[in-house]
């Protein structure tokens, strides 16, 4: 048949069908491996942050490390922002969002956006006054006894030797010793014994800054006496590197956790009277990796009420 009618001056034509075709809906995976999409993140430094809180957070409640569980995420919303207020340093809405987007982030690579991320849209409005008042954290003396208590019983040399560099003063953060070897490479940090110096590398450190510090002979002859033949500060049983950051759990300490020992130390650090405010600012940066007025703003006795708002 025709396509075409003629009559009078008119032409018809027959119009078109166009066949649409049924667009399958995208099967979104539920549970992914965070390598598997390691490729699309932003940077290599967000990667390792995200993967971090992840491994925290699985840790906790069981799950496997470095993968991502969406389902159990979804229905688990309210504890994992309990966990997080309870295990980090949280200031504001904004830090919890900040921690709570690290997340979101993974979540959006696998294709799915849902509650989650609504949710934590609303932390942002939430109306919480900072309300100063003491940590609930031992004073740097008492750390001490408690380190020295830890040392006894510990198994893991990892753990033992992380309990060591706090010991003497060097409260870093986990990351950086980890990265730590006394055998000197062009990619890890640098506990020189000779010449009594600990280098941490820019890229090798959370703030990407590059620092070193003075160590003392006493630490110096400590770390020789129990390092592990390898020659990393923290390291698996045969030697080989961790792959992902090891938590203190892990590495067998379990009175103690970084955040409070760092906590302390600063609070100790601050209030001495020994040494100058520039000796103590020199501390902050070149020892434990922040400015002076990060240790002031989230390493001195003042919190919020942030964690009871949102329990109540």
């Amino acid at each position: 048949m025709s396509n075409y009618w003629w009559g009078n001056d008119a032409q018809y034509v027959k119009p078109k069908v166009e066949v649409v075709e049924k667009i399958k809906p995208k099967i979104v995976p539920m549970i992914g491996r965070l390598a598997d999409y390691k490729d699309k993140f932003s940077s290599s430094g967000y990667y390792s942050s995200c993967k971090a809180i992840i491994n925290q957070i699985n840790e906790h409640f069981g799950w496997e490390r470095e993968m991502m569980f969406i389902r159990e995420y979804e229905k688990h919303y309210d504890e994992i922002v309990k966990f997080i207020l309870s295990h980090y340093t949280i200031r504001d809405p904004t830090q919890l969002g900040a921690k709570m987007a690290h997340l979101i982030y993974v979540m959006k690579l696998m294709g799915h956006v849902g509650q989650f991320e609504l949710k934590q849209k609303g932390l942002y409005l939430l109306n919480i006054e900072n309300n100063p008042k003491q940590r609930d954290f031992d004073p740097w003396e008492t750390i001490l006894q408690r380190i020295d208590n830890e040392m006894e019983c510990v198994k893991s040399l990892g753990g033992y030797m992380i309990l060591l560099c706090y010991k003497h003063g060097y409260p870093l953060r986990i990351g950086d010793i980890v990265s730590t070897t006394i055998n000197q490479t062009e990619d890890l940090n640098y506990l020189d014994l000779d010449n009594r110096i600990w280098h941490i590398l820019a890229a090798r450190t959370k703030n990407r800054r590059a620092r070193n510090f003075e160590v003392t002979q006493e630490f110096c002859d400590q770390v020789r006496k129990n390092i592990h033949r390898s020659g990393f500060m923290v390291c698996r049983n045969n030697g080989q590197p961790y792959k992902s950051l090891p938590t203190m759990h892990l590495l067998g300490v379990e009175g103690l956790k970084v955040v409070e020992m760092r906590n302390s130390y600063e609070t100790w650090n601050y209030a001495r009277t020994d040494i100058s405010e520039e000796e103590k600012c020199e501390i902050s940066k070149r020892v434990l990796g922040h400015s002076p007025a990060t240790a002031r703003a989230y390493y001195t006795p003042l919190v919020n009420d942030l964690q009871k708002s949102i329990e109540h």
